[in-house]
């Protein structure tokens, strides 16, 4: 119980000192909650992607993003101010939660104001520009949310995913990935925000089940948390897969390491070693092929069963203490321990056709 009452004390110090830090700063880091949803860079963007041309909008526009940006450094100030009234010494529950309180005040006036610019901009704009300024709003969403991800793929911009890999500038001239992507777009904006909620003012709500030992309370937020990170990345996930089609074999095997593996590769040595005997010439060409292709189908299934348990797993281990400590079996080991299975098995595969090679390298 001592225990327990010195993490909930360090959780309320850590808090106010972090939150009164940040709140006092003119231009807090983009990645903070307590960062305005809009930047004043934000207003040449928005200008830009809905194409006005009118100078008298383009004013009215960043007057309103100056404006906007006056009432959100109001709103940090009013919260440090607050924030430095809390006691700092004989901290209790009480102090504890009142601390959530404050803070979460500020984060439904941050909501509110950036409601209030995006409100005052729709007004100006005429009809056929409304689409293009939703368009850029949620571009704008993608920019400042998607690196937030807490699980791998969670924080991945399908655009430029697809733009990036080698064939990426002619599968966006396909009318299918065209679809596909607008229909992403407008998905992982609606998956985002919801999982801001969770992100932001509900983070508080998290801390506060902690602080009074509410621990299935606060296993079943975490988990609803963990399942808001998990709808954006299997959105991107599924959007990839409608996409692969429509890829040459260099730009699928790009995306589906980017988007599917979390940018991790599982190598073979084999295969590597193959290719330099192959560049060689040798009169053992014929027979390194075909020993390439059946090494191929049969890493491949493995490498499939170990993407399926990556993505099975992600994010259970943010859930794992919480299990722990009601005493509910968590499915990651078991998960784990055949993940680890699979590992020695591809291994165990790659260094016997790596002992083929290499006979034939030696005759």
């Amino acid at each position: 119980m001592i225990h327990k009452r010195i993490t909930a004390l360090c959780l309320a110090v850590v808090l106010i000192s972090l939150v009164s830090a940040y709140a006092s700063q003119d231009t807090p880091d983009e990645s903070s909650s307590l960062a305005p949803n809009f930047l004043t860079r934000h207003g040449a963007i928005i200008i830009e992607d809905v194409g006005i041309q009118d100078v008298s909008q383009q004013a009215i526009i960043l007057q309103l993003i100056y404006d906007y940006d006056a009432m959100c450094v109001q709103s940090r100030s009013s919260l440090a101010k607050r924030i430095r009234n809390l006691p700092r010494s004989g901290i209790d529950n009480r102090i504890i939660l009142e601390s959530f309180s404050v803070t979460k005040d500020f984060l439904e006036q941050k909501h509110i104001e950036a409601l209030w610019l995006h409100d005052n901009i729709q007004m100006i704009l005429t009809d056929e520009q409304q689409p293009r300024f939703q368009s850029s709003l949620r571009r704008i969403t993608r920019q400042r949310l998607l690196p937030k991800g807490g699980v791998p793929g969670a924080n991945i911009d399908l655009v430029d995913a697809v733009q990036s890999t080698s064939g990426g500038h002619d599968a966006l001239q396909k009318q299918e990935v065209k679809d596909i992507l607008d229909a992403w777009i407008i998905d992982i904006d609606v998956a985002l925000s919801d999982r801001e909620a969770f992100d932001v003012s509900n983070g508080l709500a998290f801390r506060a089940l902690i602080t009074e030992e509410r621990w299935q309370d606060a296993l079943d937020w975490r988990t609803a948390w963990l399942q808001s990170h998990l709808r954006v990345r299997d959105i991107t996930i599924q959007a990839a897969r409608e996409i692969l089609p429509f890829l040459d074999l260099a730009s699928t095997h790009q995306l589906s390491t980017a988007v599917f593996q979390g940018g991790i590769t599982l190598p073979s040595k084999a295969e590597a070693l193959a290719g330099g005997l192959l560049e060689q010439e040798t009169m053992h060409d014929v027979d390194i092929r075909e020993a390439v292709v059946e090494l191929r189908n049969t890493l491949q299934p493995l490498r499939d069963q170990l993407i399926e348990l990556q993505l099975a797993t992600a994010g259970l281990h943010h859930l794992r203490p919480l299990r722990q400590r009601l005493g509910v079996e968590s499915e990651m080991d078991n998960l784990e321990a055949k993940k680890i299975e699979i590992l020695i098995e591809f291994r165990r595969v790659d260094d016997e056709f790596v002992a083929f090679l290499e006979s034939l390298a030696g005759q």
